[in-house]
């Protein structure tokens, strides 16, 4: 009687688990034959979950050469299972064969997670676009064919003389140009400007917005100057060479304790991206969030500079 008690038991807890340990992981890419930089693909993955689970998605700050357009997620349920379908519409801003990488889902079932993981593949991006009128590639030919040329011997003097000339006198600017360096070139100092690193951006955001560039739409213009703007910030003020670095590269870099800030940061600089590599136009709305976050953005750290003359006279 006992024995038949812990076989029954055993088939329940067995029944109880099973649900939580079968769980299906299935994805597919849909991208056309040939990619070029700008062109969307999509990426779906389904996930079936018992009801009641949670869903983590990857983040998606990590992808370098793609840039996420847009993510959806959906769910039904299919005999007795949830389906979690996840789209991730996304594009290449970056020519040559570039490797697609593995993206994490973490399922949370009660006190249990399990991690699915999507295989990497291989993407070729061209850098040309087709010709959509002939629906081909574009070929570059021959005007016309080479023309014999039979030059004489004044045709080879006169460019000699031009030569000869323009020798001469960027040798003389030269000269001329090299006198009051050598005499100054020991005092001569190029100023720095000490001024803390917000207030240096926050004047340049004010000469951008006087340009005017929302109120006639110029959103290139307008995002190339945040992105400027935001560099030279990151640059004073953390001491990293952020307007020559492309944005992977200042996320590599880019060390801070708070990382909600360094996200924000992050996010600006690849929204700025999608405006200026991959042909993505921004609405009106989100330009001018664009433009008033980077202002918000600056000013708190005025606020962040008083506050440490404060602390530092007081410890005086």
């Amino acid at each position: 009687m006992r024995m038949e008690r812990k076989l029954i038991i055993c088939v329940i807890m067995t029944l109880l688990f099973i649900p939580y340990y079968a769980k299906d992981f299935d994805y597919k890419v849909n991208k056309p034959g040939e990619l070029f930089i700008g062109t969307p693909f999509n990426i779906t993955v389904d996930i079936f979950t018992a009801e009641g689970d949670s869903i983590f998605a990857p983040e998606m700050d990590t992808l370098d050469i793609f840039i996420v357009l847009d993510i959806t997620q959906g769910k039904e349920i299919i005999e007795n299972r949830e389906l979690n379908r996840v789209n991730i519409k996304v594009a290449p801003f970056d020519a040559g064969e570039h490797t697609f990488p593995e993206l994490e889902f973490t399922v949370k079932s009660g006190s249990k997670l399990t991690v699915h993981k999507t295989n990497s593949f291989q993407v070729f991006v061209k850098s040309v676009l087709p010709n959509e009128e002939q629906g081909q590639e574009p070929e570059l030919r021959d005007i016309s064919g080479p023309l014999d040329v039979s030059l004489k011997w004044y045709d080879y003097l006169m460019p000699i003389m031009v030569l000869l000339i323009l020798i001469l006198v960027i040798f003389l600017l030269l000269r001329y140009l090299r006198k009051p360096a050598v005499k100054n070139d020991e005092s001569f100092q190029e100023p720095v400007d000490m001024r803390p690193a917000y207030i240096i951006a926050l004047e340049l955001l004010a000469e951008l917005e006087q340009k005017e560039y929302l109120g006639r739409k110029e959103y290139l213009q307008l995002f190339f100057g945040l992105s400027y703007i935001l560099r030279v910030f990151i640059e004073k003020q953390y001491g990293i060479n952020a307007v020559e670095m492309t944005t992977s590269e200042i996320r590599r870099n880019l060390i801070l304790e708070n990382h909600l800030e360094k996200n924000e940061i992050m996010k600006n600089l690849q929204e700025a991206d999608r405006v200026k590599f991959a042909k993505y136009i921004p609405t009106h709305e989100k330009s001018n969030e664009a433009l008033v976050w980077l202002k918000r953005f600056l000013k708190s750290y005025e606020q962040r500079y008083q506050e440490t003359r404060t602390d530092e006279k007081n410890e005086k």
